[in-house]
């Protein structure tokens, strides 16, 4: 159906996730790229290698840019992070949107590490990153275009607002049960 499309569109807007895979929201920008027909959003490179949080950052470690000690443990490996300093932050690591990383991912017990490696190896079947959590403020930086880029004002996730019972980092329960709550 989407090569009929071609030549009718004058741009997609891609929010599509894909259908399964590691590279699963690469699809409809690998396809629509084959087809000649233009889109919105990361192109289909960028879209398979962001999914992988663990090759992301170690491109990011390529080119010097900062981010926090990790470990990637993958379905058959041990849940050993040596090295890691508590508390830690635990997630599937081909997963996007917050997908996975509720508030109980973050771990300050080393005891408890292991039993909520093995839930998320259980819940997504793919392999965990665990990284030293890294307390702060939190942004948004949304960039448009590719030639002469234009920024979107900054957003800046305010912590103040959250219940006690939130941690303060944007989990899945910030995201999408207590922010669609807001007015």
């Amino acid at each position: 159906k989407l090569k009929k499309l071609k030549g009718s569109v004058d741009l997609v807007f891609n929010v599509a996730e894909g259908l399964r895979g590691e590279i699963r929201e690469a699809q409809i920008p690998s396809i629509l790229e084959m087809l000649g027909i233009p889109y919105t959003h990361s192109g289909a490179l960028t879209q398979a290698i962001s999914l992988d949080k663990s090759l992301t950052k170690k491109i990011w470690q390529y080119h010097g840019l900062p981010t926090p000690k990790f470990v990637v443990i993958g379905t058959q490996d041990k849940p050993y992070v040596e090295g890691l300093e508590f508390p830690v932050l635990v997630k599937p690591n081909s997963e996007g949107s917050s997908k996975g990383v509720f508030n109980d991912n973050l771990i300050d017990d080393p005891k408890r590490l292991t039993a909520k490696i093995r839930e998320i190896q259980r819940a997504y079947g793919d392999g965990v990153i665990v990284e030293e959590f890294l307390p702060g403020r939190e942004f948004t930086v949304t960039v448009l275009g590719n030639k002469q880029p234009y920024m979107l004002p900054i957003v800046e996730q305010n912590y103040d607002i959250f219940p006690d019972h939130l941690k303060k980092f944007a989990s899945y329960e910030a995201k999408w049960l207590f922010e669609d709550s807001l007015p």
